[in-house]
């Protein structure tokens, strides 16, 4: 594409950006904080610290029909649902917060019809961030406990 008529520019791959007619050459350049490629590692990291709490990733899998719902794990008769955001760093985008309200209650119809035993543990504590207050309060509504901490829960 074409800047101003001054340069033109190629992007080629991830974080490097071309300048075709213009004497500075190829530029390196961050990937922006909402990178997609991101998302992996942060799935590699929610899963290494899933199994060190709860000794296993393999949660179960139901659908309802607010939709299909994974566990992160299953330990000592608990569906566990492990959230390893860490509140202190901002506030949660409201897409991710009625993503856990929905979670929440998919969680609710599926403890109701004694499908599944839902336990959630956030790594830092929700209860400070205000965004969490519908979905924590979801959660205690409908009997589903909650724990939060760097340690496995008592189960």
């Amino acid at each position: 594409f074409e800047v101003e008529g001054e340069h033109e520019y190629l992007v080629g791959g991830l974080g490097v950006r071309s300048h075709n007619s213009c004497v500075k050459g190829a530029t390196k350049v961050s990937p922006p904080s909402k990178w997609p490629g991101n998302a992996n590692h942060i799935r590699a990291w929610h899963n290494k610290r899933t199994g060190e709490l709860f000794g296993n990733t393999k949660g179960v899998t139901h659908d309802t029909s607010l939709g299909r719902r994974t566990f992160d794990a299953q330990k000592d008769g608990w569906d566990i649902e492990y959230k390893s955001d860490n509140f202190s760093k901002g506030p949660r985008t409201p897409e991710s917060v009625e993503r856990m309200k929905k979670q929440a209650d998919k969680d609710a119809m599926l403890k109701d019809g004694e499908q599944a035993n839902p336990r959630w543990h956030f790594e830092h504590d929700p209860s400070g961030a205000p965004e969490m207050a519908p979905v924590l309060q979801k959660l205690d509504d409908a009997g589903i406990p909650w724990t939060y901490g760097a340690t496995p829960p008592a189960l």
